[in-house]
């Protein structure tokens, strides 16, 4: 499908809700660099320190903290930090090894990557840590160019994007 024709439907989902059963969210056409890399758990707390952080979480294995610098104990098991539009998302895969994901925006000359933008409300426990009510996510999708699924519309990533210090879930 192309994005002209889910831009209408998009459109006729906001004005006639009952026509699909649902509002389709709004997707906005942009380009998502996406670079991964295993490291141990010394390289990783290197590069979050090095990503200088804005906003950020960090799960380790007693509970989740919003944080913004690199974590002091050694038991984290994933975490998510972001600066702008850069995101870095660390996730243990095994002994002293992490996956460690950095998304950027890049300049593209064909539109094959969109994304639309959620709220997800943060359990009580981690509102009292800040004055935050959500935390705010990209999902990214991708047209895929070739094989049998050329023109299909499918999920790239989700990336964190920051907490949302409003009193109230957009």
């Amino acid at each position: 499908m192309s994005l002209d024709n889910y831009f209408k439907l998009q459109a006729h989902s906001c004005d006639e809700a009952d026509l699909l059963g649902a509002v389709l969210p709004k997707l906005i056409t942009a380009s998502l660099s996406v670079k991964s890399q295993t490291l141990s758990a010394e390289q990783t707390i290197s590069e979050i320190a090095d990503f200088a952080a804005e906003q950020g979480w960090l799960m380790l294995r007693d509970g989740i903290e919003l944080c913004l610098s690199a974590p002091e104990r050694r038991d984290f098991i994933e975490g998510e930090w972001c600066r702008g539009d850069r995101s870095l998302k660390i996730k243990l895969i095994g002994h002293d090894q992490y996956l460690v994901t950095e998304f950027a925006p890049s300049e593209a000359t064909q539109v094959t990557q969109a994304y639309s933008e959620q709220q997800i409300y943060l359990r009580n426990e981690l509102k009292e840590q800040t004055d935050c009510n959500t935390a705010c996510y990209r999902f990214w999708w991708q047209q895929e160019q070739s094989s049998e699924h050329r023109g299909r519309w499918v999920p790239l990533v989700q990336q964190f994007i920051g907490f949302d210090h409003t009193k109230e879930a957009r």
